[in-house]
């Protein structure tokens, strides 16, 4: 992952480097086994702290040539209008937390890093937006982010940087995607994810079908779509029968995660 500096001098490909605030904030946070604090106010900065030295170690070794930080906004966004249960089971943030990030806003604008956010969307969706525009340019792009939803993101011009612990990172490309899902690419994720359930976002998923049933059912039929084109040919039979039940809410799922650009 480190780039030889000499010869990056020589000659730079375009570079963009998008970072999921939210996500990489709270990872930050959680690394940080213990409160840090300023000495002089007693002000905590343990995700500060932790964030700053992720992009710094990010700009040391992946050099990029453009960087952006997408962050979500207050309030619903259309996920929450089509399922009002949408992240309903996740806690307030931290009373601790909150002021942190306003910390992380006022380093990324002295860093002249530009933040996008879009009211009624998510983070994901405007890194979404960016990778488009990125592609549409014949950019690279580095999404850095903790959030697996955003593998879907990854294409031949666009790799995903996913921290799952402090130490532990890896970087998807779409052979590495295919690796992780049984030989399905990017683009099926939100159907995975249909299927399966994401106790992250509070979607159930249909019950019964776990990753390697849905991994299986996806690599005989494609799509959601096409498994219920299908219905029928499934196997074994409970399965065909919790499918049927539960078809939109499978379907819902499907809207639900995948990410708009």
């Amino acid at each position: 992952m480190i780039i030889n500096k000499k010869t990056s001098m020589l000659k730079r490909e375009p570079l963009l480097i998008l970072m999921d605030g939210h996500a990489m904030v709270y990872r930050a946070w959680h690394a940080i086994q213990q409160p840090l604090t300023i000495r002089n106010t007693g002000e905590e900065v343990g995700a500060v702290f932790g964030f700053l030295n992720t992009f710094l170690r990010c700009l040391e070794d992946l050099q990029p040539t453009h960087c952006a930080i997408a962050f979500d906004v207050s309030g619903p966004t259309f996920r929450h209008v089509e399922y009002d249960a949408y992240k309903a089971q996740r806690p307030p943030m931290p009373p601790e937390l909150y002021p942190q990030f306003d910390r992380i806003r006022h380093i990324m604008d002295a860093f002249g890093i530009p933040i996008f956010e879009y009211k009624g969307y998510e983070a994901d969706d405007v890194l979404g937006t960016l990778c488009r525009q990125a592609e549409e340019q014949d950019m690279e792009t580095m999404v850095l982010t903790g959030d697996t939803d955003e593998l879907q993101l990854v294409s031949n011009r666009v790799r995903v940087l996913l921290s799952y612990s402090v130490q532990g990172k890896v970087v998807y490309d779409v052979a590495k995607v295919r690796e992780r899902y049984g030989g399905l690419g990017p683009n099926v994720i939100p159907d995975i994810k249909a299927l399966q359930g994401d106790t992250s976002d509070n979607i159930p998923g249909v019950p019964g079908v776990g990753t390697k049933t849905a991994i299986r059912l996806l690599n005989e039929y494609q799509t959601v779509e096409g498994i219920y084109q299908n219905l029928r040919k499934v196997t074994p039979p409970r399965i065909q029968k919790s499918l049927e039940d539960h078809k939109e809410l499978a379907l819902k799922g499907k809207f639900l995660t995948t990410i708009v650009r």
